[in-house]
């Protein structure tokens, strides 16, 4: 077992959504980069951007994995 920290990172919220929450994650996870700390994030499909996406994406050292969301614009609705 390594003894290297990890991070986790489980958020409905992660960019390419523009918010503070979103800005702040990105921010985490570039700190992490820089430090050369391995991470995960668990999220959905963009909940409120209209784009292409993936089921995996690499950013440096972080591993991001989406859930595919029903429809498009719902989230805020059923909030």
């Amino acid at each position: 077992m390594s003894n290297k920290p990890n991070a986790l990172i489980v958020t409905p919220f992660f960019s390419p959504n523009i918010g503070g929450v979103e800005t702040h994650l990105d921010d985490l996870v570039d700190e992490l980069n820089r430090h050369h700390i391995p991470s995960v994030v668990s999220t959905y499909s963009p909940l409120t951007t209209k784009i292409i996406w993936r089921r995996h994406e690499k950013r440096g050292m972080c591993d991001i994995y989406r859930l595919g969301w029903f429809g498009h614009n719902w989230f805020p609705k059923i909030e």
